[in-house]
């Protein structure tokens, strides 16, 4: 048996038969994957983010196609999920999609910039503890710091050992488009983060399950506990460079109405003009 072979669970249970649908949502941190799985709960078994070290491990690990579809089947089998919600599962949409040709997927997609705040926000609030060593590796492995460096305009984010905006963007950019170019049109259901609540009836339609059994006062989970107003600090002109460069294809299809980041983040740090 390799170390791989017990990552996950070998209590295989084979819980799959009596789910009223399979479905995962998918998408970047900070999207609402935890809203989407709080919408589900209590009628479903939903769950955001679970059993995330094995399949942190089975990400960074880095193993063969054969064996990573391996691994998740037996996951799957042993958590019997009607509904998985969790960024970390974006790494494996391929495998998923191929492996589990009856599953739906649901995409949650967050402007640039507002995304972009919340993972700051976030980041600087989850002290790097020995507890947290884990999440921080697989930060690395999402924004790439041994591949960018920090430009003398963004050095404020250098000063709070926080990623560069080249780690951030191209990471945005990278999992949705692959998630839009990987899963076939029918079995996906694309939901803007702002509008999880107002897509309840879509998300029920789209699975199909009765909008009733959804609980849409769990639709806003896990907001920031303090704002750091960072992007503030950071050369404008820069920043919009960055997004022109990484984001802009993506951000027009999705959200035309957005050009700059005054258009969703409204005021500067001390509420100071538009």
């Amino acid at each position: 048996m390799t170390q791989m072979d017990s990552i996950f669970k070998s209590d295989v249970c084979n819980n799959t038969s009596s789910r009223a649908f399979h479905a995962y949502c998918i998408g970047t941190q900070k999207s609402g994957t935890h809203s989407i799985a709080g919408l589900f709960q209590p009628r479903y078994n939903s769950a955001h983010e679970h059993e995330h070290y094995p399949l942190i491990q089975l990400l960074l690990a880095n193993q063969p196609v054969n064996q990573i579809n391996e691994q998740l089947t037996k996951r799957d089998q042993h958590l019997g999920l009607e509904l998985e919600s969790s960024n970390l599962l974006s790494f494996f949409v391929e495998r998923l999609v191929s492996e589990f040709t009856e599953a739906k997927f649901i995409l949650t997609i967050r402007d640039c910039y507002s995304w972009l705040d919340s993972c700051l926000n976030h980041q600087l609030n989850a002290q790097r503890t020995e507890e947290m060593a884990f999440w921080w590796r697989y930060r690395d492995f999402c924004f790439r710091p041994e591949q960018f460096k920090h430009a003398a305009q963004e050095q404020i984010l250098a000063e709070h050992h926080l990623y560069t905006l080249d780690g951030y963007l191209s990471y945005w950019q990278r999992i949705n488009q692959n998630i839009l170019a990987t899963i076939p049109p029918e079995r996906l259901l694309i939901v803007r983060t702002v509008e999880i609540e107002a897509s309840i009836d879509k998300i029920a339609q789209f699975l199909p399950i009765p909008v009733e059994t959804l609980n849409p006062s769990r639709s806003h989970l896990y907001k920031a506990q303090k704002k750091f107003n960072l992007l503030w600090q950071i050369d404008r002109d820069f920043l919009e460079q960055k997004v022109e460069f990484y984001c802009r294809p993506l951000m027009d299809q999705y959200f035309p109405e957005v050009r700059q980041m005054n258009d969703v983040l409204g005021r500067d740090a001390k509420g100071m003009g538009k």
